[in-house]
């Protein structure tokens, strides 16, 4: 059923006291750290660290726990063999769907613990996205873009990871200039841009192989890629993504994108409906960047 231990949760009374305490005792590597949240990793196992307050008659609700790795289809199974129990899983925090779905029991004993599908990777990837007032203390790696000239075909998986259709990427794949982006030295994913009206470009796909997701990878591909455009007199970025992709359209005007116009039903030609944060992907949501003002 379980695939092993996800994380241990600790809940701890001083973050940073703490935070020293298990960096010392097992040399353990910090990932994240936030105002009352911490993320490290000691001898493999993805630990967590919440600050908490006491309550009212002074005593710390604790929200320390066991988490085990599961998928839905586990979820299910727990929550059936629950009720076979009479128990029911205990109220959680409230969750973004991007924490990834989880519930927590109690054993008889007082104990909590929890069903988790998530990763410490996914978790990281989102935190880096969405929590501004947390530190990622890992080194970052070397990115870099380079055209390339070879053959297209190779590359189609790659263009597929940001475009539901093969058909649609195999009618435009052939256009514009493609550059591979490398994260210290690997191939970590692929840039399209193609030439559009009034002096300027659009990124027609872009994708970061999943490795390499949350690392910063394709925020410093696309100021690289801002800086060749800009250098060769380009005076517009252009990128369209989806309704439905809403971490995509954070992506691109934390980028310096704004909003440009909606290509109402866009995606109601593609071959099979999609579907993103429980919304059907509909139209295209075109986004621009102005180069002129960064010279």
């Amino acid at each position: 059923m379980m695939k092993g231990i996800s994380h241990l949760c600790f809940a701890v009374s001083d973050l940073q006291v703490s935070l020293t305490f298990y960096q010392t005792l097992f040399q353990a590597e910090v990932h994240a750290v936030g105002r009352t949240t911490a993320y490290l990793t000691a001898a493999g196992v993805w630990i967590a660290l919440n600050q908490e307050k006491k309550n009212g008659s002074g005593e710390r609700a604790s929200y320390t726990h066991t988490a085990f790795s599961a998928d839905e289809e586990d979820l299910v199974l727990v929550r059936e063999r629950l009720k076979q129990m009479n128990r029911e899983p205990v109220i959680g925090r409230d969750r973004s769907e991007r924490d990834k779905a989880s519930f927590y029991v109690q054993d008889p004993d007082g104990h909590l613990l929890e069903f988790h599908t998530g990763s410490l990777e996914e978790r990281l990837a989102y935190y880096r996205e969405e929590k501004p007032h947390m530190s990622f203390p890992e080194t970052k790696p070397v990115i870099k873009v380079a055209e390339e000239t070879g053959k297209r075909e190779p590359w189609i998986d790659d263009l597929l990871m940001a475009d539901e259709s093969r058909e649609e990427v195999e009618a435009y794949m052939h256009s514009g200039t493609l550059y591979r982006m490398e994260a210290d030295g690997e191939t970590a994913g692929v840039l399209l841009l193609v030439p559009a009206e009034n002096k300027a470009q659009e990124i027609r796909n872009m994708a970061v192989r999943p490795v390499w997701r949350g690392k910063g990878v394709g925020r410093e591909a696309l100021e690289q890629i801002a800086v060749l455009c800009r250098s060769s007199g380009v005076s517009r970025l252009l990128v369209g993504t989806a309704n439905s992709s809403i971490g995509n359209l954070a992506f691109y005007q934390r980028a310096g994108f704004r909003l440009l116009e909606i290509r109402r039903g866009y995606f109601e030609r593609y071959p099979e409906p999609f579907y993103e944060h429980g919304i059907q992907g509909r139209d295209m949501v075109m986004l621009e960047r102005q180069l002129e003002a960064e010279r």
